[in-house]
C-alpha cells in the first residue's frame, strides 16, 4: 500500500480519531516542544551557549517551534506526538499528506481560533475541527491494528455517500468562521454600548457591568456552538446542504 495513503478497514470503511487520541498527540507535542524550551534555558544559564549566538540561538528555537506542526505534518502526515497516538492528517479527499500550504493553514486556523475550533468536532460524525474543515483535512487512526478502545469512529461508503450533497468543507468552515466573527462583533458593539469607558480601558467596572461582560460572553460562547451546530447540520444561511449548493 502506498505509504501516503491512509489505513482502510475491510469493506472500505475509514478510521476517525475521536478526541482520546488527539488530546494525547497535543499533549506530547507541547511536552515536547516545553522540553527543547528548558533544555534552551538551561544552556544558556550553564553558558554553554557563546553570547554572541545566544541571541540567533533562541530565534531559530522558536521558529523551528513555530514550524514543527505544519512541516512535519506535510512531509510525514503526522508530528511526533500524531505518531505516538497513532494517528495522521490526511486530506479528506485524497486520503495522502496535505501540502505545506494547507498544513500551514490548518495550523494557523487552530492557534487563532483555540478552543474554539474544536466546536464542530462534537457534532461532527467525522470528528472534524473547523481547521480540519477549512483545509479539507481529516485525523484518522495510522494503524487500526494498534490501536486500543473506543478511539475512534468507522463510516462506510454508504454514509459518505449520504454527504454528496453537502458544501464543501472548505467553503462550510470559511462560513461558519464569518459568522463567528459577525457574532463577536455585535457583542463588542454592545459591550461598549452597555459599559462606561473606563471598564474598557482600566478594567475598573462596576457590578452591573461585570455582568453585562459575563453575560454577552456566554451569549458569544452560545451563538459559536449555535453557529457550528447549523453548519454541520447544513442549516446555515449561505452553505446549506442543497443539491448544487455549493
Amino acid at each position: 500500500m502506498d505509504g501516503d495513503m491512509v489505513q482502510y478497514v475491510e469493506g472500505g470503511g475509514r478510521f476517525y480519531a475521536k478526541s482520546g487520541p488527539r488530546i494525547r498527540a497535543a499533549l506530547i507535542d507541547y511536552a515536547l516542544c516545553g522540553y527543547l524550551f528548558i533544555a534552551m534555558g538551561l544552556m544558556t544559564d550553564l553558558g554553554w551557549l557563546p553570547g554572541k549566538y545566544l541571541h540567533e540561538a533562541w530565534v531559530v528555537l522558536l521558529i523551528g517551534i513555530l514550524f514543527y506542526e505544519p512541516v512535519a505534518v506535510s512531509l510525514f502526515g503526522a508530528s511526533f506526538g500524531h505518531c505516538m497516538a497513532n494517528i495522521h492528517v490526511c486530506d479528506e479527499s485524497t486520503g495522502r499528506k496535505i501540502n505545506l500550504f494547507w498544513a500551514m493553514v490548518r495550523y494557523v486556523v487552530k492557534l487563532f481560533l483555540g478552543w474554539i475550533s474544536l466546536l464542530t468536532f462534537l457534532v461532527s460524525g467525522k470528528r472534524m475541527a473547523i481547521h480540519d474543515l477549512v483545509t479539507n483535512s481529516s485525523v484518522r487512526i495510522r494503524d487500526i491494528r494498534n490501536a486500543t478502545g473506543n478511539i475512534c469512529v468507522e463510516l462506510d461508503h454508504g454514509q459518505m455517500q449520504d454527504k454528496v450533497n453537502q458544501p464543501s468543507m472548505l467553503r462550510l468552515g470559511l462560513v461558519m468562521i464569518a459568522y463567528m466573527f459577525l457574532s463577536n462583533f455585535l457583542s463588542g458593539i454592545l459591550h461598549v454600548l452597555l459599559v462606561s469607558e473606563d471598564c474598557i480601558v482600566y478594567l475598573a467596572c462596576n457590578d452591573f457591568e461585570s455582568v453585562v461582560g459575563s453575560v454577552l460572553l456566554i451569549m458569544w460562547l452560545l451563538s459559536c456552538f449555535f453557529i457550528v451546530y447549523l453548519g454541520v447540520k447544513g442549516r446555515l444561511f449561505g452553505c446549506r446542504s442543497k443539491k448544487g449548493a455549493c
